[in-house]
């Protein structure tokens, strides 16, 4: 998403210095589309949408990676279904572990593996108690 805020400006012709005066500051009370959170990345989006920017499509290879992040969200769900209080702890294992605040925003396998891994070790924890 960072990437398409560096994207949009450019094949629309405004330029770096444009974006940081003319729409971050004001907009944000920022300097820089790193400080930006997920949601404001997601509302610059948009103002470069509204101003005419097309997002181009993803490559082919994108609906194999969206099946597999489907598949991941699927398998922490249940494992999460698995564990006491799972669904609050999934929540915040989400926030600490992909650093985002809904599972859908996560787009990174690694983060999710780890966040499996975690749901695998508390369900591990819980059998040998019980």
């Amino acid at each position: 998403m960072l990437a398409k805020t560096h994207i949009a400006p450019k094949e629309l012709g405004i330029s770096d210095e444009d974006v940081k005066e003319q729409i971050l500051k004001p907009q944000f009370g920022k300097t820089s589309r790193g400080e930006l959170t997920i949601m404001e990345l997601q509302y610059l989006l948009q103002y470069f949408v509204q101003h005419g920017w097309k997002p181009k499509s993803r490559g082919r290879g994108s609906g194999v990676r969206d099946q597999q992040l489907q598949r991941l969200r699927e398998r922490a769900r249940d494992l999460a279904g698995q564990i006491e209080n799972g669904e609050r702890r999934l929540q915040g294992l989400i926030k600490k572990i992909c650093q985002v605040e809904r599972m859908e925003w996560c787009r990174d396998a690694a983060k999710f593996k780890r966040l499996l891994a975690v749901l695998e070790e508390i369900k591990r924890g819980q059998s040998i108690y019980n």
